[in-house]
């Protein structure tokens, strides 16, 4: 297009496209500049120094930024970018997930181009809407939908595959799920009109949607419907499918259904080169283990040794986790220690290392098998070699290891667990002890450094560490019958039920003491004593069952 205007840039003009090697454009402007070339020459090699520099949005920017060099010497005619170079510009910022240089591109479009008669076309959408998407933008994904849906058409510009597929996927990593449905609705019933049918590409981005909202049902629907309506079409579940159902069946824990997935897969794959992956393993076997089913993970995890190996696909850190803590739920120690062992022996020729929940599933199904030895080994490895890895342990691996010595009555240990994890900064100095109110308050924000519910509704401690707190601030004197225990106020029995057993244990009768109102306190515990009447019993009796 013949003219002129200012292309807005925080760059020096030429600088960033030099230094990416993109002397290309130079060249060619300054042919133009020259007379030896017309303004279709200098468009079409602009294009192909922005597609050029790929990621480099600042270069692609630079490109554009240069036409306002040029000038015919005989004609005095400029160069304004057509079409096709802002959307080579705008795909290189979506190469580089910038979204906003993307924004501000397509807004400088939409401001500048009508003037000298360029428009946004599908592909400038799609190239928009897909850098919104790598950065989970709906709302600008959808406004830019919206956009092309009110002013395209004038213009004979619709949405394609490419366009739904990137505004479904948008809606899905911004975990909104109703407003991908919804456009996965409208390509249904407006795209074949225009020609414009599902893909693969808008099932799966659907799918994972549905997935993430927790949404199983309405995922297997989806995939119902692309076993159902897709051949016609000639279109059919790729593994990132597959990997996108079974991963919304293993949020819900419907080992069933991952499995009937995953059959379904190795079934019916395999005749198109769809073969299962590490994702699709990791999601089936996280699944079984969800619920509780330890044989199907190690027959998944048997079968990916057995058949993998050969299509080059291995167990990774999730692999073994999910497939330990499998073992850990049915407190299959043998079982979770044989997986370690392997991934001590095979996995760091690949790459492969433990991770802090590797560690603590391990430990938790020594614990659970009442195998203190084997836990505390598993902690002491940790501990040792964790840091060559930058794998330390956290609240969950003091818990299980803490529980462990709790079922072997092996008092010293726990000691040294809770001043280890007070020096290591996973529990506060003060455990939760407050010695002005004399209160001790056994919720996670409390006695945790980095509690895992930062909600205004925090849960309550693992009761083992309740009870490891309770017995080690007792013996230190700091805890005695005039101190007030806050066990959850938010229902949580089993840690009530812990520090009930504690008090008794001393020799106390716990009660629920009453607030100013006359209402018992049902998350705080306290001692009965001979003045307490305020809970309308007796004195000495107590009101916690």
């Amino acid at each position: 297009m013949v003219s002129h205007a200012h292309i807005p840039s925080g760059d020096k003009p030429g600088t960033s496209m030099r230094h990416s090697g993109a002397a290309a454009n130079d060249v060619i402007i300054g042919r133009f500049n020259r007379g030896e070339v017309g303004v279709n020459d200098v468009l079409r090699v602009t294009t192909a120094c922005i597609k050029k520099l790929g990621a480099d949005h600042v270069g692609a920017r630079a490109c554009l930024e240069a036409l306002q060099r040029c000038r015919h010497p005989r004609t005095g005619q400029t160069v304004f970018p057509d079409t096709i170079n802002y959307s080579a510009a705008i795909w290189s910022c979506e190469k580089a997930a910038r979204s906003d240089e993307a924004l501000a591109l397509f807004a400088q479009l939409e401001q500048i181009g009508p003037a000298y008669g360029v428009f946004p076309n599908t592909i400038t959408y799609n190239a928009v809407i897909s850098a919104c998407e790598k950065v989970a933008r709906a709302d600008d994904a959808l406004a830019l939908f919206a956009h092309l849906q009110q002013h395209g058409p004038a213009r004979g510009v619709f949405p394609d595959t490419i366009t739904y597929g990137a505004a479904i996927s948008a809606c899905g990593k911004a975990a909104r799920v109703d407003d991908a449905l919804a456009l996965f609705t409208h390509l249904e019933q407006h795209g074949p009109a225009r020609g414009v049918f599902h893909n693969t590409i808008t099932y799966n981005a659907a799918i994972s949607a549905c997935g993430k909202a927790g949404r199983v049902s309405d995922a297997l629907g989806l995939f119902a419907h692309i076993e159902q309506h897709g051949p016609a079409r000639g279109v059919f579940p790729d593994t990132i499918t597959y990997n996108a159902a079974i991963s919304a069946c293993e949020k819900a824990a419907r080992a069933d259904d991952a499995l009937a997935l995953f059959a379904h897969l190795e079934q019916h794959g395999r005749a198109r080169c769809v073969l299962p992956d590490t994702i699709t393993y990791n999601a089936a076997i996280s699944a079984c283990e969800k619920a509780a089913r330890a044989d199907d993970a190690l027959a998944l995890f048997a079968h990916l040794q057995r058949h993998g190996v050969a299509q080059g696909i291995f167990p990774n850190t999730i692999t073994y986790s999910a497939a330990i803590s499998a073992c850990e739920k049915a407190a299959r120690a043998d079982d979770a220690l044989a997986l370690f062992a392997h991934l001590q022996q095979y996995g760091p020729a690949r790459g492969v290392f433990p991770n802090t929940i590797t560690y603590s599933a391990a430990i938790s199904a020594c614990e659970k098998a009442n195998r203190p030895d084997d836990a505390l080994q598993l902690f002491a490895h940790l501990c040792q070699y964790g840091v060559i890895i930058g794998v330390f342990p956290n609240a969950i691996t003091y818990n299980a290891a803490i529980s462990a010595c709790e079922r072997a009555n092996r008092t010293e240990e726990m000691v040294r667990l809770l001043n280890d994890g007070i020096t290591a900064g996973i529990f506060q100095p003060s455990l939760g002890f407050s010695k002005g109110q004399n209160k001790l308050d056994l919720h996670e924000n409390a006695v945790l450094t980095a509690a895992t519910n930062k909600s205004s509704r925090p849960a309550g401690v693992h009761p083992a560490l309740a009870r490891a707190i309770f017995h080690y601030l007792l013996k230190q004197g700091v805890i005695g019958e005039t101190t007030c225990f806050v066990v959850g106020q938010h229902g949580q029995a089993s840690l009530l039920t812990a520090i009930g057993a504690c008090m008794r244990q001393q020799g106390w009768i716990p009660v629920h003491p009453r607030d100013s109102q006359g209402r018992r306190n049902r998350g705080v515990l306290a001692v009965a004593s001979a003045s307490m009447h305020t809970d309308g019993t007796r004195a000495g009796a107590s009101n916690f069952p």
